[in-house]
C-alpha cells in the first residue's frame, strides 16, 4: 500500500515538473512576441514622425497622423504592461529598457531634429515607466503574499497529517487566508483600473472606449439597439501646454472633465482617446433635436472660464457626430466618419457641432 502511494506521489511530481516546463516555454514565447510587437510599434512611430502632413494613408484609409500616433503609443503602453506581468525573470527590466529606449529616441528627435511631434513620444514612455513601476511594486507584494499563503497552506497540511491542529488554529488560518484573498482581489481591481482608465482624468481610456465600440457593434447586440458616437476635440488646447506648461494643461483637462461629468447621462460613456481628444458614446435613442441639445450642453459647460492661479482660460471644443448603424456599421467606420464631421466643425470656425453627412 505504501509503495503504491509513493509511486503516485512520484508520478504527480513528474507531471508537475512537465507542466512547469511547458508554462515556462509559453511565457518565454509571450515575452519574445511582446518585445517584437513593441519594437514594431516603435519603428512605426518613428516613421510617422517623418511623415509630412496631418493625414496618413493606411490600407487605403486616411487617418489623422496624431490619432494614429496616439494609438500606437497606447499599444506600446499595453505591451509594456503585458511584458512586466510576464512571470519570466527580468521581464520588468526588459519593459523598463524598452520604455527608456522609446523615450530616448523621442528626446533625440525633439532636441536634435526639432521635431515637436515627438513630445508625446517622450511623455507616453515616461508615463508607461511609472505605470510598470507601480505594477511591479504590486506584483512583488502579490507574489510575496501568495508565497506566504502557500507556505501557510503547507504548514496547515503538515499540522493535519500530525493531528496537531485544533479548531481554533484552523479558524485563524482560514481568516488569514480570506484576508489575503481580499487583498489579492483588491490588487487585481487596481491593475484592472490602471489598464482601462486614464490616469489623469480617471475616465475610460482609449482601449476601454474602443472595446466598448467593438462590443456595441457586434451581433446580436448590434441588431437590437442603435447608438451615437461623438468625437470631441478641444480647440487650440496646444497653446495652453506651450505657453503655461503641461502641468497647467493637465489641471485644465481635469476641470473640463469635471464639468462634463455633470452633464453626462447615466447611460452614456465619456472616454479619453488621448491628448485633448475625447469620445462620447450615447447609448440611447435620441432624435436630432434632442441629440443636438444634449451635445450643446457639453459645449455650454465650457462657456465659463477656468481659473487656475489667477489665470483665466477660455476653453472651446468641436464636436463630430456619427450614428450607428447609419453612419458606419463597425468601429473603424464610425471613428472615421465622426472624425470627418469633427473636421468639418473645425473647418467652419471651431467651437461647433457637426453631424456626419455623406
Amino acid at each position: 500500500m505504501r509503495v503504491e502511494v509513493r509511486k503516485k506521489n512520484v508520478n504527480n511530481e513528474n507531471n508537475e515538473q512537465i507542466g512547469m516546463k511547458s508554462r515556462i516555454v509559453i511565457h518565454r514565447i509571450n515575452l519574445i512576441l511582446a518585445v517584437s510587437l513593441y519594437l514594431i510599434m516603435m519603428i512605426l512611430i518613428v516613421r510617422l514622425a517623418n511623415v509630412k502632413g496631418i493625414w496618413v494613408k493606411v490600407f487605403g484609409l486616411y487617418f489623422y497622423r496624431s490619432v494614429l500616433n496616439g494609438v500606437l503609443a497606447q499599444i506600446q503602453v499595453m505591451l509594456a504592461i503585458w511584458i512586466v506581468l510576464n512571470p519570466i525573470k527580468n521581464s520588468f527590466a526588459v519593459a523598463f529598457s524598452l520604455c527608456l529606449l522609446a523615450s530616448f529616441g523621442a528626446i533625440r528627435a525633439f532636441v536634435f531634429e526639432g521635431n515637436t511631434d515627438a513630445i508625446p513620444g517622450i511623455v507616453v514612455p515616461v508615463s508607461a515607466i511609472f505605470i510598470i513601476m507601480i505594477i511591479k511594486r504590486y506584483w512583488i507584494k502579490l507574489n510575496y503574499r501568495i508565497h506566504e499563503v502557500t507556505k501557510q497552506k503547507e504548514e496547515i497540511k503538515k499540522l493535519y497529517e500530525k493531528d496537531l491542529i485544533n479548531n481554533k488554529q484552523l479558524k485563524q488560518q482560514n481568516d488569514q487566508l480570506r484576508i489575503y484573498n481580499r487583498i489579492m482581489k483588491e490588487n487585481e481591481e487596481r491593475l484592472q483600473h490602471i489598464a482601462y482608465y486614464d490616469s489623469l482624468t480617471d475616465i475610460p481610456n482609449r482601449k476601454m472606449t474602443i472595446d466598448q465600440l467593438d462590443f456595441l457593434t457586434q451581433p446580436p447586440l448590434a441588431n437590437k439597439m442603435n447608438f451615437i458616437f461623438v468625437y470631441i476635440d478641444l480647440d487650440d488646447f496646444k497653446k495652453i501646454n506651450d505657453t503655461m506648461g503641461h502641468n497647467v494643461g493637465d489641471i485644465v483637462l481635469q476641470k473640463v472633465i469635471c464639468r462634463w461629468k455633470d452633464k453626462l447621462h447615466r447611460m452614456d460613456m465619456l472616454g479619453r482617446l488621448g491628448g485633448d481628444e475625447f469620445a462620447l458614446i450615447i447609448r440611447r435613442e435620441l432624435v436630432d433635436r434632442e441629440l443636438f441639445e444634449y451635445t450643446e450642453s457639453f459645449k455650454k459647460a465650457l462657456e465659463e472660464p477656468i481659473v487656475i492661479e489667477q489665470h483665466e482660460f477660455y476653453i472651446k471644443a468641436s464636436f463630430g457626430i456619427a450614428k450607428f448603424p447609419k453612419d458606419g456599421c463597425d468601429t473603424t467606420k464610425l471613428l472615421i466618419n465622426a472624425d470627418i464631421a469633427l473636421y468639418q466643425a473645425k473647418k467652419s470656425g471651431k467651437n461647433n457641432i457637426r453631424f456626419y453627412r455623406e
